[in-house]
């Protein structure tokens, strides 16, 4: 009965690392004059930093329950990069989904559109700005 109940507590708690698991995106582009990042997420926080080069880098992370049914996408079209959150069908079902977290390192004047239901912070040369969208 004993090692009945430590193997259910033992597979119990694997499931959990599982439906705990991130989703995640990692990515550096090259960024073209005039050209627009515009992200799309359904839920979630956005952390913009303000840097010199041309480089462009892109992390987005979904933590916690459900994280494993979110997805990023990385598109580039017509003069805009665009990174958008996809969440399988499943997760409106859940009360509070995943955490979702956005971090973009951006060369200085890159031009940025964010839709999002959370928070959104801007860095530039030491200076914080916060705002919150929807």
């Amino acid at each position: 009965m004993r090692t009945a109940a430590l193997l259910l507590c033992l597979l119990l708690c694997l499931l959990l690392a599982v439906v705990a698991q991130a989703g995640e995106l990692t990515r550096e582009l090259e960024v073209q004059p005039g050209e627009r990042l515009r992200i799309e997420l359904e839920r979630g926080n956005v952390e913009v930093t303000h840097r010199d080069g041309e480089r462009l880098r892109l992390e987005a992370r979904a933590r916690g329950v459900g994280a494993d049914g979110m997805r990023f996408l990385v598109s580039r079209a017509d003069g805009e990069i665009v990174l958008r959150s996809v969440a399988e069908p499943w997760l409106s079902w859940l009360r509070s989904g995943p955490r979702v977290q956005v971090r973009v390192w951006a060369p200085r004047g890159l031009r940025l559109d964010v839709e999002t239901a959370g928070r959104i912070v801007t860095r530039d040369a030491g200076v914080e700005r916060s705002y919150v969208s929807r």
